[in-house]
């Protein structure tokens, strides 16, 4: 994968300079340089991170490390105009309800400075941190629905797979789930639904080639793949609705790599309806990891004039973890 992320690069900086040059802009008008440094796998964070700092120091430009879990989060906030929402969090890695909360209040404006270096003094102070109320406890709901889609063989052998086929199930498998307060846990669900699917494997095929049922298979695959998402996402959204009651927040924001789900979309916008709450679900085009979100946060690092050390890749450093200078 890192050699991959390498070899693409010189291509996706030519696309970005002929991005720039089609806004009448060059090198010299870039001010900064962004760059993915966590969560991830290390030696790809690390192909990023040495091409960003090459180009800042020809460019002798500020680098300014995001972590991408936060510019997940920002880039919906800021396309959607979500105010203080309740971050809905679901990738494949990760699956996490947060709320953005102030940890450090703005200084006292000097008396001696203007109007707008007051105003910059305030929001440079201003420290604001994800805070995290519930996460997953095992996998991420991405992780987790794929693992559905490889042990049902289907294709795509992913969450893709798993999309397509459920809406043909045409009845809901009753297996359990649990919500521990917050928390969300998926692997004892994904163990249910393996056994379920290997229990009744056989009798299937045996329908399939005794000509009795020709779909058999494809109806358990069906209804195995419609209970992953049903009560995967059931859980999800439980652990949103105490969130919303326990904080009284009036929005959700969806983001990762499976806010593009029409299916968990639905349930959420169903319990934002229910509670009066705004729903703001990433566009599909910033759900999935790309270098719009990076970019996006990087900005309001710079604009802020404040950001975290850049230190290089850091594969663990988690959303809770990071600072950040806007509400």
């Amino acid at each position: 994968m890192a050699e991959h992320h390498a070899k693409t690069f010189p291509a996706v900086l030519a696309n970005a300079l002929q991005q720039l040059a089609e806004h009448k802009l060059g090198l010299s008008d870039v001010r900064a340089v962004a760059y993915s440094q966590s969560p991830g796998i290390g030696h790809c964070l690390h192909v990023g991170f040495t091409a960003a700092r090459a180009l800042a120091a020809r460019l002798d430009v500020p680098l300014i490390p995001v972590n991408h879990a936060v510019a997940h989060i920002e880039v919906v906030n800021g396309l959607q105009g979500a105010k203080d929402p309740l971050v809905v969090y679901v990738s494949g890695g990760n699956s996490q309800l947060l709320r953005k909360q102030l940890v450090t209040k703005p200084l006292a404006p000097n008396p001696s400075e203007g109007p707008a270096l007051k105003t910059k003094t305030a929001r440079a102070s201003t420290v604001y941190r994800h805070a995290v109320l519930g996460e997953t406890m095992d996998v991420g709901v991405g992780n987790f629905v794929d693992n559905v889609g490889r042990f049902l063989q289907l294709e795509p052998p992913d969450a893709v797979g798993v999309l397509k086929l459920a809406p043909e199930s045409k009845q809901l498998l009753d297996l359990p789930y649990t919500v521990k307060g917050m928390n969300l846990s998926f692997t004892g669900l994904l163990t249910a639904l393996q056994t379920y699917y290997d229990e009744h494997k056989a009798r299937a095929q045996k329908a399939v080639a005794g000509g009795a049922n020709a779909s058999a298979v494809r109806e358990l695959k069906a209804d195995v793949a419609n209970a992953a998402q049903e009560l995967a996402f059931a859980q999800v959204c439980e652990a949103a609705e105490r969130a919303l009651c326990h904080t009284g927040q009036k929005a959700i924001n969806l983001c990762g790599g499976n806010a593009r789900n029409r299916r968990l979309q639905a349930m959420l916008q169903s319990v934002c309806d229910e509670h009066g709450a705004s729903f703001y679900p990433s566009p599909d085009q910033y759900s999935g990891d790309q270098g719009a979100m990076i970019a996006y946060v990087g900005a309001r690092y710079f604009a802020a004039g404040r950001w975290p050390k850049a230190a290089g890749p850091q594969q663990r450093l988690r959303a809770d973890q990071i600072d950040v200078y806007w509400p």
